[in-house]
């Protein structure tokens, strides 16, 4: 049997969850298609590298604003920011194991990436802009 007072906390986490998929479909297709621009140009990791610091910051303001209706402050910032420097780094090693020992192509390997760290991407980004951060207020949303 469910506990009736755990039904809305479930609602606002699937409500969170919905828009956190959504804000990181606009952000991953942003990011992939200057991805591909950048490859043009440089190597594979450091077009994912500055790609993923795009993302890394429009994130950010989405992710509080839209997301997790929070107003990013000092700590909230760099909390989220510490999180995605472990993510990015996980996400290039993850990026290197899948272009370089499974020979995927460089250009679909991010794929894989962006399925493997969704998850993972929001716990983190909800942790982190939820330290010492205030809600918005209702009149803001």
């Amino acid at each position: 049997m469910s506990d009736p007072q755990q039904a809305p906390l479930r609602h606002g986490l699937k409500r969170q969850f919905s828009r956190f998929v959504g804000v990181g479909v606009v952000n991953s297709v942003a990011t992939f298609v200057l991805y591909q621009m950048l490859l043009l140009a440089m190597p594979y990791w450091l077009a994912f590298t500055l790609s993923f610091a795009a993302g890394l910051v429009f994130g950010m303001i989405a992710g509080a604003r839209l997301v997790f209706g929070r107003k990013i402050n000092l700590v909230s910032a760099a909390s989220f920011s510490a999180y995605y420097v472990f993510s990015y780094a996980l996400s290039l090693l993850i990026l290197m194991v899948v272009v370089d020992r499974l020979q995927i192509s460089a250009r679909l390997a991010p794929l894989i990436v962006i399925a493997i760290m969704v998850p993972l991407n929001f716990l983190g980004s909800r942790y982190a802009l939820s330290l010492r951060s205030q809600p918005r207020d209702a009149g803001e949303r």
